[in-house]
């Protein structure tokens, strides 16, 4: 009997043993389940957004980090960031997140910084957030940068949510101090360009200069560009208004006065107040800009005319006939272009009906007469070369009395009546008088009167 029970009981016990294992299985298994189920799988964060607070190159400052979280984040788990290349991260510290209840300790790895929550609570729940960090310095040159990928990791480094934050834009610095000065201002001249400035950014060994020339300068001949505040050699390229001075040195020029020229550059080829230059630093030719700036626009006066003469058809006072008008060009004529001389006061042009220029060009020619100006207008021809001219103007009217006639004006312009070239003080002609013919002088009587002392008042009746 006793046997019979010690039999029953280890039976007993063996199914009380299994069945508390299995009750301590379900147990577990409903507890990892639990468990697995409150952890949810990552999610994508809202609103991502990684905004340097001054977006200018190479700025070393605050960076701020916005987001919004599908999950409730706790305090001990971690905000990383993984800034586009260009960014200097090195230097990044004061990682904090003002809307978390909770401090962090910032680190850095190549492009990554993370900051790591240290209190273990429910930091913050499903709200926009934002954090800031300091030493952040932005690409050395302006750009659209590429995203940056944040993530919330929790306390095993597993992500939370994760986004993507877009790329920023980052500008160009401003140069100071910045001029552009032609040698000449007078229409057409070919010369040296003088450009100086101040970068408040370095210049890579590589990089170059880029000043572009408002329409109407010809560039295309440019060369021997050099610049005196930085090392290395320069060579000189362009394309369309733009000049590049490309530079070949051995450091990065620190922020300096530079002193910049280049030679060959044409000025426009009439008068006028042209746009206004722009320099820029850049990484190479045609990139992108590292300092930028504007450059006051230069108001382009008249080429000068020489060898110039209004030829009258004599010198004598009231003479008719035609004037011979002779000057050579500084820049050429175009097809539509006009030829304007000034005559003096005196000259009388109301008769002036014939006015013309066909011995040294070509095309049709139309005369106009207003007060002492006379317009010769070209039309159906070519551009005119620069060189010498003749032009002929008929039934112009000598001054009527001796002496000097003033200076005469020759001007050429464009279609659009802009100066082109002239000559404002061609010499005077001294006009002599005329020659009064057929004169006769006839006594009333050739008789001789005797006369006395006596009679002498009868004498002089």
């Amino acid at each position: 009997m006793y046997n019979r029970l010690k039999v029953i009981a280890k039976n007993v016990f063996s199914f009380n043993a299994h069945l508390s294992l299995r009750v301590m299985l379900v147990v577990a298994v409903g507890f990892v389940g639990q468990v697995m189920m409150s952890a949810p799988a990552s999610a994508t964060l809202g609103s991502a957004s990684v905004q340097p607070l001054v977006s200018t190159v190479s700025n070393t400052g605050e960076v701020d980090v916005a987001f919004t979280p599908v999950n409730n984040i706790r305090g001990d788990y971690k905000i990383r960031i993984t800034f586009a290349a260009g960014f200097d991260v090195s230097g990044a510290n004061s990682g904090t997140c003002p809307t978390l209840a909770t401090t962090y300790i910032t680190s850095v790895s190549g492009q990554i910084v993370t900051l790591s929550g240290q209190v273990n609570n429910v930091a913050g729940g499903i709200t926009p957030h934002y954090c800031t960090i300091q030493g952040i310095k932005n690409p050395s040159y302006a750009q659209t940068t590429a995203s940056s990928p944040l993530a919330i990791l929790n306390v095993s480094n597993g992500v939370w949510d994760s986004g993507t934050a877009p790329g920023v834009v980052i500008t160009a610095g401003a140069l100071t101090g910045v001029d552009v000065q032609p040698a000449s201002l007078a229409a057409g001249t070919s010369g040296t360009v003088a450009v100086t400035f101040t970068n408040p950014h370095g210049i890579p060994p590589a990089g170059v200069v880029a000043v572009a020339f408002p329409a109407g300068f010809i560039v295309g001949g440019a060369f021997g560009g050099t610049c005196t505040g930085m090392n290395g050699t320069f060579s000189t390229l362009n394309g369309g208004q733009v000049v590049y001075i490309v530079r070949n040195g051995t450091t990065t020029s620190t922020s300096a006065l530079q002193s910049c020229s280049v030679s060959g550059i044409t000025n426009p080829s009439y008068a006028d107040a042209f746009g206004t230059y722009t320099v820029s630093t850049q990484i190479a030719s045609g990139g992108a800009n590292i300092d930028t700036a504007t450059a006051a626009s230069d108001t382009i006066t008249a080429g000068t005319l020489v060898s110039t003469n209004v030829e009258p058809p004599s010198l004598f006072a009231g003479a008719v006939g035609t004037s011979t008008i002779s000057f050579t060009t500084a820049n050429p004529i175009p097809a539509t272009g006009k030829i304007l001389v000034t005559f003096p006061s005196g000259y009388i042009l109301t008769g002036v009906n014939v006015g013309s220029c066909s011995t040294t060009m070509d095309g049709t020619f139309s005369v106009a007469v207003t007060g002492q100006v006379i317009t010769i207008t070209r039309a159906g021809g070519t551009i005119e070369p620069v060189g010498p001219q003749t032009c002929a103007i008929g039934r112009t009217v000598n001054p009527g009395v001796s002496g000097s006639t003033g200076v005469y004006d020759i001007t050429t312009k464009n279609a659009s009546n802009q100066f082109i070239d002239q000559d404002a003080a061609v010499a005077a002609d001294t006009i002599s008088s005329g020659t009064i013919s057929g004169t006769s002088v006839t006594p009333a009587s050739l008789a001789i009167k005797r006369c006395s002392f006596s009679r002498f008042l009868d004498c002089l009746a």
